[in-house]
């Protein structure tokens, strides 16, 4: 609204609309609710129009392009050769979908006439009108059903492509199987002819070998009784080692039946041991649930809150010895190093210097003195804490020195 106040009085203002269905995807449904935001934006543009009393110009997009409109202003309204977009299918598919529209109500049909009252519409083309679509009862009933055709036709015809599309996938399965199948074949035998070759060729060397060895031991008697010689050799040493491998066999063997005995034993033995954990817990379930047990549950509730004190100290401990092992002003080896008394305690050199070494003077580290900790800060020293620990906790974020 601020722009159209804004804008000089001879300004031309271009709406752009479409029928209501036109912006629903292929795969949604037209609903009220598409409707009724479709309708407030014509209605808001057509409030607009009336109230500025501006120059607008409205054109519908599924029926002529903005080039059209822009040529239409620029030659002064003179230029009227505006041609439409449709086609005939396309004609014949908004006039049923117009046929069709009374079914979601006047008001829509109203907004549509309206537009097209103001709107530049291509030559020879006239406004809509409802009554055009809709003359009466039968005249509606027609309209739908031919919609409701229209559609049945089209979904056969999609379902026909289907099978013939799934017809066409099962042929080319087919084929590429068989072509597989027959790739597969000539592969196998090509590789059994591999084979066979390689085969061939081993025999045929064999047999050479063999008759290159047979002349040479003819023609010549001493190498005749050395190739013997090395023979016997060779079955004796042959014999040695077949004998060596049936005495490890044995061995093994031997072993095997130890270890399967062993585990055989080891097997009956957690059997009976998991007898009496059963038992045990019998018995454990049976004196819980007896009432002793249960009478005496406030006497065995007395020995918790000592245990949880004593876990609750270990760990407050333990938690301040992690601090000291953590900074950076403790090295446990140079701490060993210079105590070696507590190396060969074997107690852990962060948990000493928390307990004692603090205390004894020695330094957890080059970089950090006790001694100049404790000169610098005597209230640190009168109160019994360990140097390092009071700097990690206290003496930082009080910046506190470590050196003079």
């Amino acid at each position: 609204m601020s722009l159209l106040q804004l804008a000089p009085e001879d300004d031309i203002f271009i709406w752009e609309y479409d029928y209501p269905w036109s912006d629903v995807g292929s795969e949604d449904a037209i609903t009220k609710e598409t409707l009724e935001k479709w309708n407030e934006k014509q209605q808001y543009i057509l409030l607009l129009i009336n109230k500025t009393k501006r120059k607008f110009i409205l054109f519908n997009r599924s029926v002529i392009t903005l080039s059209s409109v822009i040529k239409h202003i620029s030659s002064g309204g003179e230029n009227r050769e505006i041609k439409d977009l449709l086609s005939d299918k396309q004609k014949v598919i908004i006039s049923q979908y117009l046929g069709f529209f009374w079914v979601w109500g006047n008001k829509y049909w109203r907004t549509l006439e309206r537009l097209d009252e103001v709107s530049l519409l291509p030559n020879g083309i006239k406004p809509i009108r409802e009554s055009a679509f809709t003359n009466g009862s039968e005249d509606k009933l027609i309209c739908a059903a031919n919609f409701l055709s229209d559609v049945i036709n089209e979904v056969t015809a999609l379902e026909d492509n289907i099978k013939l599309r799934f017809n066409e996938i099962s042929t080319l399965t087919l084929m590429l199987q068989e072509s597989q199948s027959k790739e597969e074949k000539i592969f196998s035998r090509n590789n059994s002819v591999k084979v066979k070759n390689s085969q061939l060729n081993l025999k045929e060397k064999i047999k050479f070998e063999h008759v290159e060895d047979f002349v040479n031991l003819s023609e010549n008697p001493d190498l005749k009784e050395m190739a013997e010689i090395d023979y016997l050799k060779e079955l004796s040493r042959l014999n040695v080692e077949l004998g060596k491998n049936k005495a490890s066999l044995t061995c093994r063997f031997n072993e095997l039946a130890l270890i399967t005995r062993l585990l055989e034993k080891a097997n009956r033995e957690v059997l009976k041991l998991q007898g009496e954990i059963s038992a045990v817990n019998d018995r454990h379930e049976k004196i819980k649930n007896s009432f002793s047990w249960k009478a005496t549950a406030p006497i065995r509730a007395l020995c918790y809150p000592v245990k949880i004190k004593k876990e609750k100290s270990n760990n407050k401990l333990n938690n301040k010895i992690q601090l000291i092992r953590n900074s950076v002003y403790f090295d446990s080896e140079w701490y060993l190093l210079q105590n070696p008394d507590v190396e060969s305690s074997g107690i852990d050199p962060a948990k000493h210097y928390l307990l004692f070494g603090g205390f004894e003077n020695r330094d957890p580290s080059s970089s950090f003195s006790n001694e100049v900790y404790f000169e610098l800060h005597p209230d640190v020293k009168k109160k019994g804490v360990n140097p390092l620990e009071h700097y990690i906790v206290f003496g930082i974020k009080e910046n506190r020195k470590i050196k003079y």
